[in-house]
């Protein structure tokens, strides 16, 4: 494992213990990524969120490079974490 996977597995548990700590679920739950905007990168993270919600997407300035938010209701910490490793496995993708 390089270091930005394990970087990435670090802020993962993190947002784990944190999501957790909450005692009411289901928990409306707010994704946000940063993904190049090319070769259907962007399509394929919103293919990897959760059915139903809202996304809304703000383009960059050069165009390069797009804000996906999404937000939805989640039943559990673990279906959250489940959606951001799915998208973060696409190359280049930010979660914020």
């Amino acid at each position: 494992m390089n270091v930005v996977q394990q970087k990435n597995v670090e802020t993962l548990e993190r947002l784990r213990l944190q999501l957790l700590k909450t005692e009411k679920w289901p928990l409306k739950y707010m994704f946000k990524f940063i993904v190049p905007n090319s070769n259907g990168r962007v399509n394929a993270v919103v293919e990897t969120l959760p059915q139903g919600g809202q996304t809304t997407f703000k383009p960059s300035k050069d165009l390069h490079y797009v804000s996906v938010t999404h937000v939805n209701n989640m039943p559990s910490a673990d279906s959250i974490i489940d959606a951001v490793t799915r998208a973060t496995a696409i190359e280049g993708v930010i979660s914020l």
